[in-house]
């Protein structure tokens, strides 16, 4: 094994550091960053309907102004219709106070009395709060007949105001307004993101893709249509369900429906957990609404949230994201919990489409390429390696439950070719560098030799459909002798083209590595073979290919060799001419390649075969020394 990179620990120092001082940065520049996000994120959300608009002729400035104050005009709206609401809720909720409480009461018996009273005494404080802070529809005092009040009013005379008074309405002040200043500061940067997009982008591009322009132009697409759809599908899918939420929870008696509506369709922009933390109101609502005629309110109220949600994320979403978004469920979950620690409830909100840039940027940024591994729901592992990865864990059963899902696409000699052959490369590098150990070399290599030797992957569905080859007679008038090279590896893929072999009318076996080498060569004259295949797995296996060939040749000179060096790099026809120099013996890196050359090789016999005698070619005969 080589060592380490000493400039690995410093590297990787620098790398942690550095993620380090971005989220300590994001954490205290939060003030600045929040309405800048916010603000970017509407400019996707907004500039497709701005497209629109220029589409139809309508100039920029307008364009902009006109979508900018539909949309925050619509935002306003919404919040005043939840404010109204809200008020509307808090005063009638004081008048549910004895009914719940006497839920509370007839549910102590069943559930212990600790959690329920400290629920009611909770309520009882919410409700005498609620009630000190509704205005009163009549006098605070009033006068009888002789001018003296029933309940006269104390006076109390209070000191100046100081300077800490001051100082504190101050801050009340503040506290109110910076809401405000902030909402008008994002107003401001959508005008001007949508107005200047162009050259924005033009601006990014060229401080972060220099000499990448190309690379840069694609990520930037990337990231905008993504986003972009997403906010656009997100919005209409949750504005019609907080659509059909509202209206169920009326229908049903649910009081202050259209709040709930409106709550749920925003809360849904907060992954997975939002629609229940906006139902839980509505349906701890459904059991305390003091109509006693409703008793089935409480499972209807259960039943719409469910229902609905069922069918937008299961029908309604995979119907309008015409593609997925490149997060993973885990990484956006995940996201959640972070983004909601760095920046409170606006982070929440904001958690998809911000971890959609990070995932887009690990996708074409290669320092950021952790990212795209730890984010994207693309596999990060190709399938060869997803197979021999199993093959190391000793999970031979997920091996073959992946052998078996890619059969739903792929034959036989896909398989062999796309997924086996190159684990087998693999297990033999492993091997050579010393990482793997020969019991569990041969243990995978077991496994592998039983996987391919399956009997529904040798059957007729083995056939490659690269091989137009039409199927030989069934009569063993070709017989085809594979010979391993010099291992295990180069069996198990000697077996893998024998299988092949079969289904297509050729009689084909294939002989164990630990076989000699000279009883290989003797082994082609029993088995009357018609022509040899020396199969070999790279890397290493070419030299020991070409000295059995050698043998071969030196006894046999009229035999057909084919040698396979399955999956091997470089100049096939370079390698061709280091096994021989007459050029006489084929050579072939691929599975495919060595069907469609065996049945070259083997037209000679074919066509010299007489019908009443279907073994005119009986096999080679050995070259014997001249009588002296």
């Amino acid at each position: 094994m080589s060592p380490p990179d000493p400039g690995t620990k410093p590297a990787r120092f620098l790398a942690v550091a550095s993620i380090a001082i971005v989220i300590a940065g994001l954490y205290l520049a939060r003030d600045v960053m929040i309405p800048i996000a916010v603000a970017l994120l509407l400019t996707f959300l907004l500039t497709p309907l701005v497209h629109r608009l220029e589409h139809w002729r309508v100039p920029r400035i307008p364009a902009v102004l006109l979508i900018v104050a539909l949309s925050f005009g619509m935002i306003g709206g919404i919040a005043w219709l939840i404010s109204g609401q809200a008020k509307d809720l808090a005063i009638q909720i004081s008048s549910y106070q004895g009914d719940i409480e006497q839920k509370i009461q007839r549910m102590h018996g069943y559930f212990g009395h600790g959690a329920l009273a400290k629920a009611s005494a909770s309520f009882d404080k919410f409700a005498a709060d609620v009630a000190t802070s509704r205005p009163s529809d009549s006098p605070s005092a009033t006068w009888t007949n002789r001018g003296t009040p029933q309940n006269p009013i104390s006076v109390q005379i209070a000191a100046a105001p100081t300077a800490a008074t001051y100082v504190n309405l101050v801050g009340v002040a503040l506290e109110v307004v910076a809401p405000v200043l902030q909402f008008v500061i994002v107003i401001v940067f959508v005008i001007f993101m949508l107005m200047q997009r162009e050259d924005i982008r033009d601006r990014v591009i060229r401080l972060m893709g220099h000499g990448r322009l190309s690379l840069t132009t694609r990520a930037l697409d990337d990231a905008a249509t993504r986003i972009s759809s997403y906010l656009l599908a997100q919005s209409g899918i949750n504005g019609v369900f907080g659509l059909v939420i509202g209206t169920g929870l009326y229908l049903i008696g649910v009081p202050n429906a259209p709040l709930w509506g409106l709550l749920c369709a925003l809360l849904r922009f907060i992954p997975y957990v939002g629609i229940w933390i906006g139902a839980i109101f509505p349906i701890i609502l459904s059991f305390v609404v003091p109509d006693h005629s409703y008793a089935a309110r409480p499972f209807l109220t259960i039943g719409l949230f469910a229902g609905t949600e069922l069918i937008a994320s299961n029908v309604a979403e995979p119907l309008l994201f015409s593609s997925s978004i490149g997060v993973t469920p885990l990484a956006i979950l995940v996201a959640a919990v972070f983004w909601t620690w760095l920046w409170g409830p606006i982070g929440l909100l904001l958690s998809t489409p911000l971890t959609v840039l990070l995932a887009v940027a690990g996708k074409y940024v290669p320092q950021l390429e952790f990212l795209s591994v730890l984010l994207g729901d693309q596999p990060v592992l190709t399938p060869p390696e997803r197979y021999y990865q199993r093959l190391l864990a000793e999970d031979s059963e997920e091996a073959e439950d992946l052998l078996e899902e890619f059969e739903k696409t792929k034959s036989a000699g896909q398989i062999y070719s796309e997924i086996m052959l190159p684990a087998l490369q693999m297990m033999e590098r492993d091997y050579r560098r010393g990482v793997l150990h020969e019991a569990d070399r041969n243990l995978i290599a077991q496994v592998m030799r039983d996987q391919a030797e399956s009997p529904h992957r040798t059957s007729t569905r083995s056939e490659t459909p690269a091989v137009a080859a039409p199927v030989v007679p069934r009569d063993c008038i070709v017989r085809i002798l594979c010979l391993p090279a010099r291992n295990t590896a180069d069996e198990i893929a000697g077996v893998m083209l024998t299988n092949l072999l079969g289904p297509q009318g050729y009689c084909a076996s294939c002989l164990a590595s630990g076989t000699l080498a000279s009883e290989m060569v003797d082994a082609i004259a029993s088995s009357q073979a018609d022509l040899v295949i020396v199969s070999s797995t790279p890397p290493g296996a070419l030299t020991h290919a070409r000295y059995l060939c050698k043998k071969i040749r030196s006894k046999y000179p009229d035999m057909r060799l084919l040698v396979g060096s399955w999956n091997a790099d470089g100049d096939l026809e370079r390698l061709e001419k280091r096994l021989s120099t007459d050029g006489d013996i084929r050579l072939v890196n691929k599975l495919d390649d060595a069907l469609r050359i065996i049945h070259q090789m083997v037209q000679p016999l074919l066509i010299r075969t007489d019908e009443a005698n279907p073994r005119a070619f009986a096999g080679p005969q050995p070259q014997t020394a001249p009588a002296s």
